[in-house]
């Protein structure tokens, strides 16, 4: 795959909210990832930097399907309320704010097992209390999918597949 899918992604996840919700090292995760796996570490880079570089795209990749998912959500009901209130999208913003701050805050793989673990709870309710359309539940299909993903050849699988359904979806 490539930083350019990448980016695309989430700037079509993300629209105008890109520039104020992403900072540079998010935005430049999958070149870092890149330079990761082809050894091209910056001089006293800790020895988990490939790890973390994987996890840092796949939580960046997971933040843009919770978004689109969000926006699936708001377009279905635009006045906000969802059929008998089972379309819970207050689960998958929280799900989407554990994510962000993993990104954000933790700096190595460890970190971020901590940061989402300790909020564990939140994406249990999300699968179990989530009631979607066809479209949300390839999104939730393919987070799931991007959750697990653990080989480049998975991530960057579950990344060209999001970047394609983002454009399919155009929200």
């Amino acid at each position: 795959m490539s930083v350019v899918t990448f980016e695309t992604l989430l700037r079509l996840a993300f629209g105008e909210r890109y520039d104020n919700f992403f900072t540079e090292t998010e935005t430049t995760a999958y070149t870092r990832f890149e330079r990761a796996v082809n050894g091209r570490l910056p001089p006293g880079a800790p020895a988990h930097e490939p790890s973390f570089a994987f996890e840092r795209v796949r939580l960046a990749v997971a933040m843009a399907l919770l978004q689109l998912l969000l926006d699936l959500a708001h377009e279905a009901h635009p006045d906000g309320q969802p059929p008998n209130a089972s379309l819970d999208d207050d689960e998958a913003a929280v799900a989407l704010k554990v994510l962000h701050r993993a990104l954000r805050e933790a700096h190595s793989p460890a970190e971020i097992d901590t940061i989402v673990a300790a909020e564990a709870d939140v994406f249990e309710r999300l699968y179990t209390d989530l009631f979607v359309n066809d479209a949300g539940e390839q999104v939730l299909l393919l987070f799931e999918r991007t959750l697990h993903a653990d080989t480049r050849r998975e991530l960057d699988g579950c990344l060209s597949e999001a970047a394609k359904l983002a454009q399919a979806l155009a929200l």
